[in-house]
Parts: C-alpha cells; structure tokens; sequence
C-alpha cells in the first residue's frame, strides 16, 4: 500500500469517527432539546447553529 492509499485510508476512518462522533453528540443533545440556556458570550453560537439547536438568548458583557 503506498502513501496515497495509506492517506486515503485514514481519511476514510477518520471521517467515520467524526460521523459517529457527530451523532453521539446529537443524541445527548437531544435529551435537553427544550432547555432554555442563557450564554454571556457570542461564541457559543458556533456550538448551538452547528448542532442545530435553538438559541434562547445571549448577554453580552461590555
């Protein structure tokens, strides 16, 4: 098997690991799918429209 393969290859099961990845997070993330949060920062919003989750308010802090 040479480079190319080898990198193929562990691609392949490195994106398998994030899929698997990505539903686990979703199933323990569906358990809380009605629980109101309250972040005092902006950057969480990256987290919450990635998992496609309902943002309920954010504060931000001058």
């Amino acid at each position: 098997m040479g480079n190319a393969a080898t990198y193929k290859n562990n691609l392949t099961l490195l994106n398998q690991k994030l899929e698997q990845l990505k539903r686990n997070t979703n199933q323990q993330l569906s358990k809380h799918s009605t629980t109101q949060i309250a972040v005092f920062s902006n950057t969480f919003e990256y987290f919450i429209n990635s998992n496609h989750r309902n943002k309920q308010s954010v504060c931000l802090a001058q």
